[in-house]
């Protein structure tokens, strides 16, 4: 992780990780650090049912609906058509 990243953690996560977000960015480089540090809490080789996404999600920010779009969009998810399953995406599946 970069100095800038790092700055941009520093600023959202304002009482430490474990605490949750103090706002979500609106720029785009920003959320995707900030989605970033949320993915990292999800294991690579599980598929997940939305109920635990939220849940998980629900830790770091209270509209988990925007950041489970959010993680989906940017790339960071994936999921079944019918939003059944979700699961992180590898990197050569980008």
């Amino acid at each position: 992780m970069n100095e800038k990243e790092q700055r941009v953690i520093t600023q959202v996560f304002l009482n430490g990780i474990a605490q949750g977000m103090s706002y979500y960015p609106r720029k785009q480089a920003q959320k995707r650090v900030v989605l970033q540090v949320i993915a990292s809490n999800f294991s690579r080789n599980q598929k997940y049912t939305e109920k635990q996404i939220n849940e998980v999600i629900k830790q770091f920010w209270p509209d988990f609906v925007t950041i489970r779009r959010d993680l989906f969009e940017f790339q960071f998810m994936n999921r079944t058509d019918d939003g059944s399953e979700y699961w992180l995406i590898e990197q050569e599946e980008k």
